[in-house]
């Protein structure tokens, strides 16, 4: 029984993902981090989507990184080199700074996220911490 819920606990942990489950990484990420950090990431988006410029350490930065990974691995001719991007594919990543600049939000190749617990700012960063865990994300 406790494969079967450390099975599930880490199932619900990879849930927080922007490419399998967006709207509601997203939104998670916005509760840690205020309403005005998270209007600007969906204003940016919305904005990105209209004129395909992305801006770096912003939600829509990062989604054109994770794309140009996709393509690169799609379009390599060299086998073992694409057998090779597609093994450490979990190894590259993007980061997404928090209202402020001072969270950060680190983002896999495969679109995890993960918030790290040494550029977490707070009165009470274990309290802050508590709560970013119970919304699903990993700590690093």
């Amino acid at each position: 029984m406790d494969k079967v819920k450390a099975g599930f606990e880490q199932k619900e942990k990879l849930k927080m993902n922007l490419l399998t489950n967006f709207d509601d990484t997203l939104q998670a990420m916005g509760e840690i981090e205020g309403y005005r950090w998270l209007k600007e990431q969906i204003d940016d988006w919305e904005a990105a989507k209209k004129t395909g410029k992305m801006t770096e350490l912003y939600v829509s930065g990062v989604l054109k990184f994770l794309d140009q990974m996709k393509k690169k691995i799609e379009e390599e001719k060299d086998e073992e080199e694409k057998k090779y991007l597609q093994e450490h594919l979990q190894d590259y990543g993007c980061v997404i700074y928090g209202d402020g600049g001072w969270n950060r939000w680190f983002v896999d190749g495969k679109g995890n996220v993960r918030f790290s617990k040494y550029n977490a700012t707070a009165l009470n960063k274990e309290k802050l911490l508590e709560k970013v865990q119970a919304l699903g994300f990993e700590i690093r």
